[in-house]
């Protein structure tokens, strides 16, 4: 019995685990023209993601 529920929480653990990978993984796309000249800006990534620039020098 204590075998089964051992089994049970290991398969629960997994897929709890899963789940939360699968929520957590995400991609930023940015669709570019072909007519654009090259060194255009075509999008910033860290207004996107939420970060503050002036703060990223002080993490470690």
């Amino acid at each position: 019995m204590k075998n089964k529920k051992i089994i049970f929480n290991c398969k629960y653990s997994f897929v709890l685990c899963m789940a939360t990978v699968s929520l957590l993984n995400g991609q930023t796309r940015y669709s570019i023209p072909e007519e654009l000249k090259q060194g255009s800006v075509v999008g910033n990534l860290a207004r996107d993601l939420g970060l503050i620039v002036s703060d990223l020098g002080k993490r470690k």
